[in-house]
């Protein structure tokens, strides 16, 4: 149940991502303009490199407090989160033993980070 729950806010969060990219809240109309497969992945692009910490990140919060924007920080720390959590969800689900064993290290920085050393150390045995 709350694998169900992480799921459904981090696909409502994505679905935000593109309304903001499209320009309006309504994907239906978008699904019906059948665009081409080269103009949506320029779109997916876009929403990768506008809403989801990458390379660029440390740039923002390098900035000074009076141009910082922590909420922006704090969502795309979160959308990143949680792509890497939908990626090993779908790994455990598909049986990709590999890329759970490659995603897991992720999770034990994680896990270090927050404060849950009991998992970290324990996930860092297993791996």
């Amino acid at each position: 149940m709350l694998n169900n729950g992480i799921m459904h806010l981090i696909k409502a969060h994505i679905t935000v991502c593109w309304e903001q990219v499209i320009g309006e809240p309504d994907l239906q109309e978008f699904v019906s303009t059948k665009l081409t497969w080269e103009v949506i992945d320029n779109m997916v692009h876009q929403i990768f490199i506008e809403s989801f910490a990458g390379n660029n990140f440390n740039d923002l919060q390098d900035q000074p407090d009076s141009e910082c924007d922590k909420r922006q920080e704090n969502q795309l720390l979160f959308n990143q989160d949680g792509l890497m959590y939908i990626l090993l969800a779908q790994a455990s689900n598909n049986g990709a033993i590999g890329l759970m064993r490659d995603l897991l290290w992720v999770w034990v920085l994680m896990f270090h980070m927050c404060g849950k050393h009991k998992y970290a150390t324990h996930l860092s045995k297993f791996l």
